[in-house]
């Protein structure tokens, strides 16, 4: 092991701050789960337009567009790997949503 690897208890004030930081973490994790939802409930409402107007659901072209908009905004902590990868994750979970859905309507799957 490294000597920089070891764990080394942190002080009264590293506790505090590192409380105080993971509250922070929780805060933000509730925002994003608001933003994801309203995210889903708009990718439905865009899904159940493609369907009545017999559109492909499933937008390959639009998912990648978005990818790479997504990674020109980044503020660099993030590679456009992880990006991808976070976002590919949020499209599958729209499809998901839809699948549920659209469930007993025949067609399922979204962008």
């Amino acid at each position: 092991m490294l000597e920089t690897e070891r764990w080394v208890a942190p002080s009264d004030s590293g506790a505090q701050e590192i409380t105080r930081l993971r509250r922070s973490i929780d805060e933000v994790n509730v925002e994003l789960l608001r933003l994801l939802e309203r995210r889903g409930a708009l990718a439905l409402k865009v899904m159940h337009l493609k369907q009545r107007h017999g559109i492909a659901l499933h937008d390959r072209a639009r998912e990648s567009a978005m990818i790479a908009e997504l990674a020109t905004q980044s503020l660099e902590l993030y590679d456009r790997r992880e990006i991808e990868a976070m976002f590919r994750s949020i499209f599958e979970a729209a499809r998901s949503l839809a699948a549920r859905a659209f469930a007993g309507r025949g067609r399922g799957g979204a962008s």
